[in-house]
């Protein structure tokens, strides 16, 4: 059985003229256990949309997001909320890091998500980021690749199954994103974690074990539905 399995996933929204417009409209994705995904996105393809499906924070209109034969779209809120912060990572394209919080305090409050905060994992997880020395800086004092790394390992912090990735390397330049891919990849394959990307970028694409087209996968951009 894979990690990960969706089934006629689908997600719209109605228009002021009521009429309903699909946003997203996928039949069958699999990402098996600690298998690297890469999915290629244009803007506007619904890749976010759908990451958000997978990690709870939207419900579908109908169809089935199975992880580990759990469908969370049938879940009530509480228990995504549950298995969100004990199973699944989610680097934002933004970061969403907390200003107000140094590095370490932010990876901590991920932590705390999961019920098992933990100063010394949180600070070795920085530390292989190579973020040792910046441990209780808050985000304005670090750089933007700084910032990513922060956010990785708020993501990796619980030891997720299952690591979502939004355009992460999106506000790097090509240099620091090839790195950055690699510490990410890297620290998902230490720890056991599938990971499922979304970019545009095919350098980083090229990255990932296996690769999928959501243009394709989308039944809602071919037009099949209204």
């Amino acid at each position: 059985m894979a990690l990960l399995e969706i089934r006629n996933l689908k997600k719209g929204y109605r228009q002021p003229d009521g009429q309903e417009v699909a946003i997203l409209e996928v039949p069958h994705l699999a990402v098996e256990e600690s298998r690297q995904v890469g999915l290629a996105g244009r803007s506007g393809s619904g890749k976010t949309t759908l990451l958000h499906l997978i990690a709870g924070i939207l419900k579908a209109d109908s169809g089935q997001v199975l992880l580990d034969g759990t469908d969370l779209q049938s879940c009530s809120e509480a228990n995504r909320d549950r298995i969100r912060a004990e199973q699944l990572g989610y680097v934002f394209q933004s970061f969403h890091l907390l200003q107000g919080y140094s590095a370490l305090e932010n990876v901590l409050l991920g932590m705390m998500f999961g019920g098992k905060a933990d100063v010394g994992a949180a600070t070795q997880l920085l530390q292989r980021l190579g973020m040792g020395d910046r441990l209780h800086h808050r985000p304005r004092q670090l750089s933007v690749g700084q910032q990513q790394r922060v956010a990785v390992a708020r993501a990796l912090a619980n030891r997720p199954r299952l690591v979502l990735a939004d355009e992460p390397t999106g506000n790097l330049d090509p240099a620091h994103a090839m790195q950055a891919m690699g510490l990410l990849s890297g620290v998902c394959r230490e720890q056991g974690a599938a990971l499922l990307l979304v970019s545009h970028d095919p350098a980083i694409l090229e990255q990932m074990e296996e690769n999928l087209d959501l243009s394709e996968l989308n039944q809602a951009q071919h037009g099949t539905t209204a």
